[in-house]
């Protein structure tokens, strides 16, 4: 009788466990972040959020997205805010941008470019384009929050999906039905 309650109770761990791991999701809006709050992200959510701020601010400027800068260092980012935690992460981020080690045009890109690029750059192009996207459909500076890790994976699953498609067109539809 205990072996056949093992495997029910094992399902009902697993699905205790994934519920807090939904609940415990953080989602912030790196528009209104302090610099402490950016400094106590994951070194792999640094640069993500990086990347959204950069994309928002060419979005409200109507800068042209033919060439998107990634690989982002975010050291002296880091390290500014770290002087500084309680001012605002875009005013540090306006005078420290990260510096750019590599640059992708997402206009051209297909989903299996985009599949096809590393593990880091490719969570960094849908932030900036994330940000780029909002800034363009907002009246306000306010972007809204965003999961610096689910938003990007379920992205990545839609365009497995679709490896012909045009990126740019896949990320513009996933952003409006996100509204």
């Amino acid at each position: 009788m205990f072996r056949r309650s093992a495997p029910a109770f094992t399902v009902a761990t697993l699905l205790a466990v994934g519920g807090v791991a939904d609940a415990s999701a953080k989602k912030t809006d790196p528009t209104k972040m302090t610099c402490e709050e950016f400094v106590s992200l994951s070194k792999s959510e640094q640069p993500r959020a990086a990347a959204f701020l950069e994309g928002w601010s060419h979005g409200k400027k109507q800068v042209d997205i033919a060439d998107v800068g990634v690989d982002r260092d975010v050291t002296t980012l880091v390290a500014s805010c770290t002087e500084v935690p309680k001012e605002s992460l875009w005013r540090r981020f306006e005078k420290h941008v990260p510096v750019l080690k590599n640059h992708v045009k997402p206009i051209k890109m297909v989903c299996e470019d985009y599949i096809g690029l590393s593990a880091t750059t490719q969570p960094e192009l849908y932030y900036y384009l994330d940000g780029y996207n909002r800034a363009t459909h907002t009246q306000t500076d306010v972007a809204g929050e965003i999961d610096l890790e689910k938003d990007y994976d379920a992205f990545v699953q839609v365009c497995k999906q679709a490896p012909k498609e045009s990126i740019w067109q896949k990320i513009k539809a996933s952003f409006e039905k996100k509204k």
